[in-house]
């Protein structure tokens, strides 16, 4: 495991699943908004799976509603201690 990784776990990771019109969209203007997301896989429906710090999580609302899409928590993991 990297060092990037380990500190992502140590922070807690929300594992989500992105759905609706735009979700490319989405990944785009996370990166600009310099929300760091990893695990990034695209499913046959068009649905995107990927990981993201639970810090994070909390600003991703706005994108969902200027990208029109959808976004639901699969789990989460690690100790969420920073």
């Amino acid at each position: 495991m990297d060092f990037l990784k380990l500190i992502f776990y140590i922070r807690g990771v929300v594992n989500i699943k992105i759905s609706g019109r735009f979700p490319e969209r989405f990944i785009n203007m996370c990166m600009a908004k310099n929300i760091y997301i990893q695990n990034i896989r695209k499913a046959e429906n068009g649905d995107i799976t990927a990981s993201v710090s639970r810090r994070a999580y909390d600003l991703l609302g706005d994108i969902c509603t200027a990208t029109m899409t959808e976004i639901s928590v699969i789990n989460e993991k690690g100790a969420h201690i920073l």
